[in-house]
């Protein structure tokens, strides 16, 4: 009886562990915003998945980029109003860092990978050093994969550059 329970017991143990091991498989993302902006508010660090034209629009009304100036020609408004509605295809991936973070420091979406039962956005953030920290920084990413019902996770990774 002993012997049957403790097989048993390790034949749980491996399945469970399997798909632990189990190698995902690499999602192409395209990207659609990223920045560093000089923040009078911003808003607060978020992860976030949008799958509908009106969780798009409660984002970006959430989020108030009109406070931010961004680096680059277009406003946000001016850019994000030109987008396709092509949420039956793709979702939208988010990730924003912390307002006040120092403006020299990396902090892009690196990674999306498939796994059986999951999707995990890997975030990484890079620090280096005696970064520039000369306003109220907040780093965006944003990108968009195709649609999917499994659950996405996200993996913050910090990394110290010399």
């Amino acid at each position: 009886m002993f012997k049957i329970t403790a097989i048993s017991l390790l034949l749980v143990g491996s399945l469970s562990s399997c798909e632990e091991k189990e190698k995902g498989e690499e999602i192409p993302f395209i990207e659609i915003w990223r920045c560093i902006e000089l923040c009078k508010d911003g808003c607060d660090k978020q992860n976030r998945v949008i799958s509908s034209q009106e969780e798009w629009e409660t984002f970006l009304t959430d989020v108030d980029l009109e406070s931010c100036r961004r680096w680059a020609d277009d406003s946000p408004w001016d850019f994000f109003s030109k987008m396709e509605n092509d949420f039956d295809v793709y979702q939208r991936i988010v990730a924003i860092d912390v307002l006040g973070t120092p403006c020299g420091k990396g902090f892009e979406i690196t990674k999306i990978t498939d796994y059986p039962k999951k999707v995990v956005v890997t975030v990484t953030e890079t620090v280096s050093k005696g970064a520039i920290d000369f306003g109220y920084c907040q780093h965006h990413h944003i990108v968009k994969i195709p649609v999917t019902n499994k659950r996405i996770e996200f993996n913050h990774i910090i990394k110290q550059k010399k």
